[in-house]
């Protein structure tokens, strides 16, 4: 019974947190304000709200998964999001908001962690060097997991057409993630594309030499 009457809080705050994003959505369109902001310019706190949890969803999934496309699409979501949020980060609503944020976004996901980078980049969304950073590593994290899974499979391979379209992935990754990490103003874009350009040259050799 206790499991049940928190599962049904927890379907409330998502359904009041959605029907805040839609009511604002709808107001944006109407005043083209930041879908936080309210028809008379205060922050809506509920919709702030919402906004706080997509945010730390999608900065937890950058940090976590393995898929480069869809870190790089949830970058772009997030920039997006810290863009509109930046001009409001000192505001003291702002703030209460996001702390009240962090402790419901911790008893709906007991069994995930909030990291320091999402804190720290939801807390100061004017800081684009902070996710770009965060961006960066995680985006080479993603590179090194799937070529060391390409490379596994490798291991269990024999025909050469096989090996060499595994090979030619590999490549293709890095060249994928190098463009991005070009596109971005970090301290360690020269380091990052070093190694990559190391990852890239190993398996194009392997794949002319299978």
């Amino acid at each position: 019974m206790l499991a049940l009457g928190i599962i049904i809080v927890i379907l409330s705050l998502i359904i009041f947190i959605v029907w805040q994003i839609i009511r604002a959505v709808k107001m944006q369109k109407r005043n083209d304000k930041p879908l936080y902001l309210s028809t008379n310019g205060k922050v809506n706190k509920g919709v702030l709200s919402g906004l706080f949890f997509q945010l730390l969803e999608s900065l937890e999934i950058i940090k976590t998964s393995k898929n480069i496309d869809i870190i790089i699409g949830r970058y772009d979501f997030v920039k997006e999001l810290c863009s509109g949020l930046a001009a409001h980060s000192s505001n003291q609503v702002y703030k209460n908001s996001f702390f009240a944020v962090v402790e419901q976004y911790k008893q709906m996901y007991y069994d995930k962690l909030i990291f320091q980078e999402q804190v720290s980049i939801a807390e100061n969304p004017q800081d684009i060097n902070q996710l770009n950073e965060f961006y960066a590593d995680n985006l080479f994290r993603a590179l090194t997991v799937n070529v060391a899974n390409h490379y596994e499979a490798i291991a269990g391979m024999k025909q050469k057409k096989a090996i060499q379209g595994r090979y030619q992935k590999i490549i293709e990754l890095c060249e994928l993630v190098k463009e991005h990490i070009k596109a971005l103003s970090i301290q360690e874009k020269n380091k990052y594309l070093e190694e990559i350009f190391s990852i890239r040259r190993e398996a194009s050799t392997k794949k002319e030499t299978v």
